[in-house]
């Protein structure tokens, strides 16, 4: 039995009590506690069944050294403008700074880019130089946080000639999608070519070659068939790509892109296999009305509301001046949704046989200029109401109602095989009631008053003064009166003996 009493640095300390028994297998117990028994176990012979007894006191203060190490790979190859990436291998067994990198002013000289700090990072390699030294020197340095112990690691980095045996691209020029695009200068084609590794033949990411050019094939629009966006270095899948753009229609566009390796040879691929074409964008057109002595332009919508034999309309292009929506030489294609309508050497007319106030027709017109092959689609629907003409009687008396003297009463070989009812006051004065009568659609000339209807082709050209038709009354419907055109406003007449001219409309 004992005590024992240790103290340590830093107010740590250690007692201990300790009792020793030892039984002994084999031996009766009276002899081993027998007092004649303690002298014999003191000797070296009697103690060589004792456990070992050690010192296994615990180690209170230790203080150990810091460890700091940090490596690199020996070397790392790419072309110019690759983006490679480093890592430094660091072991510590201290809390360290990130690690900063560093090259030599050359590096940055030429084109190199290379993070301050960080691990991993990624930097990005100077231009070849066919004619110095490409290899660069990089350092990684690290250190502990408390800065007592810093290490630094160097490697070498190569920046190899990008020079292809035969071609550096594989495979041909692909473009997406494969839906035409509209000519809005937003819609866009992208196309891409893949570049690959000389040596390996594995696709060449990040890299950027000794120069790019895209270019447009035999390119008549420069002002409106453009690139987007050129890359001039791949990307992550090794692919060069560009986008293209219009702000017209336009068919079988191609482009191609040329590269120069480091070594000062050209490359070429194009889209010859994979022409694009751009749709016109449809715009709203406006009008240009003929008849047989007089034309007038509009705008608006829903025009004509009254048509007749020899009314023919061109398409304009609906901004300040209302020309016309293509030249001589250009050509025109035109799409119409019904029969109401008949396009003949750019004229749209109605034919009678086919009118009918329940109808209406959308005429699309793409034209496409000759010198530059652009394409513009213009649009306009018509929905005309009434077919007016005035039947081939000569004139008839105000008081005469038989056969062919009124529009309801006429053989069929003067109606257009139709039925026919006599115009009223309301769909024929200027300034009536209905707004889409004849005189508020088709007005009076603004230079000269003598022209007004006649010169619209619905009766015969012959002196205004003189032209007057028979036509129902507003006020009295079973009556006629005879409407004098020469007169603004029209002028009205009454006497029985008085003759002029039917003006009737189609009767569905």
């Amino acid at each position: 039995m004992g005590i024992d009493y240790r103290h340590g640095r830093s107010g740590h300390s250690d007692a201990r009590l300790q009792a020793n028994l030892n039984y002994k297998f084999g031996m009766p117990l009276s002899a081993q506690l027998s007092p004649d028994s303690v002298a014999s176990m003191r000797t070296l012979a009697g103690s060589r069944y004792d456990l070992v007894e050690r010192n296994n006191n615990i180690v209170l203060d230790h203080k150990e050294n810091p460890r700091l190490d940090i490596s690199l790979p020996k070397a790392l190859d790419g072309y110019s403008a690759n983006e490679i990436q480093a890592i430094a291998a660091v072991v510590s067994n201290k809390p360290t700074k990130p690690v900063t990198w560093r090259a030599e002013e050359t590096f940055s000289k030429n084109g190199g880019v290379l993070p301050v700090s960080g691990n991993p990072i990624t930097m990005t390699l100077p231009k070849y130089n066919p004619n110095g030294d490409n290899s660069y020197p990089i350092y990684a340095t690290v250190e502990l946080e408390d800065g007592k112990l810093s290490r630094t690691a160097e490697m070498t980095v190569t920046v190899s000639s990008f020079t292809p045996e035969v071609e550096p691209f594989k495979g041909d020029m692909e473009v997406s999608p494969k839906e035409g695009r509209f000519g809005n200068g937003t819609e866009e084609y992208t196309y891409r070519v893949l570049i690959v590794d000389p040596k390996n033949g594995k696709p060449l990411r990040n890299y950027k070659p000794a120069s790019v050019e895209w270019g447009i094939l035999d390119n008549k629009l420069p002002n409106n068939v453009k690139f987007k966006e050129k890359k001039t270095t791949t990307n992550n899948d090794g692919y060069l790509t560009a986008s293209l753009v219009s702000n017209v229609g336009v068919d079988g566009v191609k482009i191609k892109v040329d590269i120069t390796a480091d070594d000062g040879n050209k490359y070429s691929s194009n889209s010859d296999k994979i022409p694009v074409d751009f749709k016109p964008v449809i715009q709203e057109a406006g009008l240009l009305i003929f008849s047989r002595h007089e034309y007038t332009r509009t705008q608006e919508k829903n025009k004509p509301y009254n048509v007749h034999e020899g009314l023919t309309i061109t398409l304009t292009k609906k901004i300040p001046g209302n020309h016309a929506i293509a030249q001589f030489q250009d050509h025109i294609e035109y799409k119409q949704s019904s029969d109401l309508v008949k396009i003949v050497n750019r004229q749209i007319t109605f034919p009678s046989e086919t009118f009918t106030s329940s109808k209406s027709a959308t005429v699309i017109a793409t034209v496409t200029e000759a010198k530059t092959g652009a394409k513009y689609a213009y649009t306009y629907t018509f929905n005309p109401k009434r077919y007016v003409f005035s039947p081939d009687v000569g004139e008839v008396k105000l008081k005469d109602n038989g056969s062919n003297k009124t529009c309801e009463k006429l053989d069929r070989q003067y109606s257009l095989g139709r039925g026919a009812e006599s115009m009223t006051e309301d769909n024929v004065r200027e300034n009536s009631s209905d707004p889409n009568s004849l005189g508020n659609e088709y007005r009076y000339s603004v230079n000269d008053g003598s022209t007004g209807f006649s010169g619209f082709g619905f009766l015969p050209y012959r002196n205004p003064k003189d032209m007057k038709v028979k036509i129902k009354s507003t006020n009295k419907e079973s009556n006629f009166i005879l409407y004098h055109y020469y007169e603004m406003g029209g002028l009205i007449g009454i006497d029985p003996e008085d003759s002029g001219l039917l003006l009737c409309q189609i009767k569905e």
